[in-house]
């Protein structure tokens, strides 16, 4: 819309259709005006008690991993964004920070939700998360619109259009940048990603 109203004032102005200095004038500052307004339209004025703050409690209703990871919790986000507690998947996080085997710094982060595990985070040395898994049966992953939890049979799942076995990494089975491991019983056991 705004490329739209820019483009049609340009031709209207170098065409002359605007007239005269002083009217091209007051074109150009109704135009101004006007583009505010359509740069503005979206900016209503905010409730600051909706603003989220750093390190504040918020609200996930729907625990789904996806190719990002499960929000907030995503690939490429900065673990001090994060939230300290997120209702309905996280209320403590624990990290702790070590060497790996190639001598890089890595921080890996537990999110518990009343003592109980739900997902977990690397983050590289400059803080931001790579990889993302969970072995919470509470977080949903959507293949072909169809849900699927740890303790779904992994038959199931392999039976959907665009999952494949992963002969690199040694998982279970992919969907997309989605992991996936199985038990020795046959059911999903962990999903997971990452920018390996």
């Amino acid at each position: 819309m705004r490329k739209r109203v820019i483009l049609s004032a340009a031709v209207l102005f170098v065409s002359g259709a605007v007239g005269t200095i002083p009217a091209q004038a007051q074109f150009l500052k109704k135009l101004g005006k006007a583009l505010d307004k359509v740069a503005n339209a979206g900016n209503k004025k905010s409730d600051d008690s909706k603003v989220r703050q750093i390190g504040e409690t918020v609200k996930n209703d729907n625990i789904t991993m996806t190719a990002k990871g499960i929000s907030p919790v995503e690939i490429g986000v900065k673990v001090s964004a994060l939230p300290q507690q997120v209702a309905g998947l996280y209320d403590k996080v624990t990290s702790n920070t070590e060497e790996d085997m190639d001598g890089d710094v890595m921080t890996y982060l537990t999110f518990t939700l009343g003592g109980q595990p739900k997902l977990t985070a690397t983050a590289d040395s400059d803080g931001v998360i790579w990889q993302v898994s969970t072995e919470s049966a509470d977080v949903v992953v959507y293949v072909n619109g169809n849900p699927y939890k740890v303790g779904d049979k992994i038959a199931t799942l392999k039976r959907e259009r665009g999952v494949r076995a992963d002969d690199d990494y040694g998982f279970a089975a992919c969907y997309g940048d989605i992991d996936v491991n199985e038990d020795t019983n046959g059911t999903i056991c962990s999903f997971s990603i990452g920018r390996y």
